[in-house]
């Protein structure tokens, strides 16, 4: 990857790894979204004072391929929910709905 391309520099400037080709192929798997997506809504929800709460917007930033947007839907009920991208190459990928999520 040459100087500045779209991971490579983002990684140098602020110091993270970039992503794998099998980095990314695992993110959209159901292991992640049952290992990693599930557990960490569920840890979120037991630290806020009213779990049971339902909120206006939530916003989920750096969406990566959508996976944990029906995930969000279900455990926060917002009315309206908002995923962000943050990479270049996210940007080129679709963001996928959640099933039975009508774009609100």
């Amino acid at each position: 990857m040459r100087a500045g391309a779209a991971d490579g520099g983002s990684a140098r400037r602020f110091g993270f790894v970039p992503e794998t080709r099998f980095g990314r192929w695992f993110l959209d798997t159901q292991t992640w979204s049952d290992r990693v997506l599930k557990v960490a809504i569920d840890d979120l929800r037991r630290l806020m004072p009213d779990p049971a709460a339902a909120f206006p917007v939530v916003l989920d930033v750096g969406c990566g391929h959508g996976r944990s947007l029906s995930l969000l839907m279900a455990a926060f009920r917002p009315g309206r929910l908002i995923g962000l991208r943050s990479s270049r190459r996210s940007w080129r990928m679709r963001c996928r709905a959640p099933p039975g999520w009508a774009g609100r």
